[in-house]
C-alpha cells in the first residue's frame, strides 16, 4: 500500500506513514502525541477516549510482562507486542552526519518553537538578541537556555559574482538539554549536539524570513525558488532544501 502524508493535529508536523496502518493509533516522532491515522491521509485525528484507554491497559499489561522477564524475549513474544502506538520515523526525519565545521560564508541560527535565539557568522561568532540587538553569546552566557526544543539551521550562501545566494537549507534537531550552553564555549561545539534532521513549524519558518529580511537583501534570500516556497509553503518535515 502507499503511504500517507499525515499531519499531527498537535504540532501539525508532516510525516509519511505506512498505508496499512490507517485507522490505527500511531505516535508522533516529534511532539509524542497519539493520534488516529487517517484513512486517506491529511490532518490526524484525536483517538476516541476508548480506543485510547484501551491503548494504554494494552501498554500497562505490555510494560508488567516486560518487568517479570529476566531474559531477553523470543521472537514470537515481540511479534505480539502491541505495534499500534509505536511511531514511524518519516522518511524526511532520520540520523545524519554531523556536521564537522562552520563553514565560513554560511550562516547558522538557532531557533526555539517560536524565534531565532541565536546566530552565527565568521567574522562576530554566536550572537543573541538581547535589549533589542545583537550581542556576543560569550558576553553574555546567562542568556542561554538551559533546555528545550531547538533546531540549528543552516544557510548555506554561495558567490555568483559580485553577489551572493542563498542556495541550500539544512535544518538539525538539537539535544534538548544543555545544547545551547554549549554555545558560550567553542563555536563548533554545537554541532556535536545534533540528534538527526528535523524540519520546521510555521511560525520558525516565519522567523527565519524576519531575520533575513535584516540581514539581506531580498533578492539575495528568494533567488533559489525551492527555498522560498519552503518558508511560505506548509511543508513541515523537509530539512534538506535548495540546490
Amino acid at each position: 500500500m502507499e503511504a500517507l502524508r499525515v499531519r499531527c493535529f498537535s504540532c501539525h508536523v508532516g510525516m509519511r506513514i505506512k498505508g496499512e496502518h490507517a485507522g490505527k493509533l500511531k505516535k508522533c516522532p516529534a511532539c509524542g502525541t497519539v493520534f488516529l491515522v487517517p484513512r486517506h491521509g491529511g490532518e490526524a485525528l484525536p483517538p476516541p477516549e476508548t480506543t485510547l484507554k484501551s491503548s494504554r491497559r494494552k501498554e500497562e499489561k505490555t510494560e508488567n510482562k516486560a518487568e517479570k522477564i529476566s531474559e531477553p524475549p523470543a521472537a514470537s513474544e515481540v511479534a505480539t507486542l502491541p505495534p499500534s502506538i509505536q511511531p514511524d520515523m518519516p522518511e524526511s526525519i532520520m540520523p545524519v552526519e554531523q556536521p564537522k565545521r562552520l563553514e565560513p560564508r554560511n550562516r547558522y541560527l538557532v531557533l526555539d518553537s517560536q524565534k531565532v535565539v541565536a546566530f552565527w557568522q565568521l567574522e562576530k561568532g554566536w550572537q543573541v538578541f538581547h535589549e533589542g540587538k545583537w550581542v556576543p553569546v560569550k558576553r553574555q552566557p546567562q542568556l542561554l537556555p538551559k533546555q528545550g526544543d531547538f533546531r540549528l539551521v543552516e544557510l548555506d550562501f554561495t558567490p555568483e559574482g559580485e553577489n551572493i545566494y542563498l542556495t541550500r537549507l539544512r535544518i538539525y534537531q538539537l539535544a534538548q538539554q544543555y545544547s545551547i550552553s554549549k554555545l558560550a564555549g567553542d563555536d563548533t561545539a554545537i554541532l556535536s549536539t545534533i540528534t538527526r534532521s528535523a524540519g520546521l513549524l510555521g511560525p520558525q519558518k516565519r522567523a527565519i524570513m524576519d531575520f533575513l529580511k535584516t540581514q539581506f537583501m531580498r533578492e539575495t534570500w528568494t533567488h533559489t525558488t525551492s527555498i522560498y516556497d519552503f518558508l511560505l509553503g506548509f511543508d513541515a518535515h523537509s530539512w534538506n532544501i535548495g540546490e
